[in-house]
């Protein structure tokens, strides 16, 4: 892989999307806040054109929303949900890796590569941000069973993160031709 200014463009214009984007969220009734940091996850897995990029936007988002109010809600820092921000790293590069997989295919199996990545790619940040969850209140003694960290924190978002993942394909295949002429490669 040979790093260009072509190449650190794209990661500060997806890593800026990323912070501004990730930040904001709506609230649905006490208990649960929606963001579109999953959305960006999967766009930048998607348009990715290796691991190392996924990688690397996803680990600054991390770094950065530690010191910086760059997460969900305006917050930042180790917070019961920091797992998933943590699962947005592996989740962004298995989607890449699908996403490589089934890119030049025709339309009908990029969908359905593209599908299984998002799929494949959410699953990963609930198994990261549910186990986060299950250890952080652990360490806090309020000690709570993984079926009701499931409830809390995942269940409630799965029509939410199936609507993203319909919109990230959308969105992928609208931006796809124009951005192959950018060739990152």
């Amino acid at each position: 892989m040979k790093i260009t200014t072509r190449r650190i463009t794209y990661w500060a214009i997806m890593l800026a999307l990323f912070c501004v984007l990730g930040m904001f969220s709506i609230q649905f009734g006490d208990t649960i806040k929606v963001s579109i940091q999953l959305f960006i996850v999967f766009l930048i897995g998607m348009l990715s054109p290796g691991i190392l990029d996924s990688f690397i936007i996803s680990t600054c988002y991390l770094l950065l929303g530690l010191f910086l109010p760059i997460y969900a809600g305006f917050s930042s820092g180790i917070t019961p949900t920091f797992g998933f921000v943590i699962g947005f790293i592996p989740g962004s590069i298995i989607l890449t890796l699908i996403a490589k997989i089934f890119k030049e295919k025709e339309i009908k199996k990029m969908i359905f590569g593209l599908l299984i990545g998002c799929v494949a790619s959410t699953i990963i940040v609930y198994v990261c941000g549910a186990t986060f969850m299950y250890f952080y209140f652990q360490g806090l003694g309020k000690a709570k069973d993984i079926l009701t960290i499931i409830g809390i924190c995942i269940t409630p978002y799965i029509p939410f993160d199936i609507i993203k993942i319909i919109l990230s394909i959308s969105v992928y295949l609208a931006l796809y031709k124009p951005l192959k002429v950018l060739n990152l490669k």
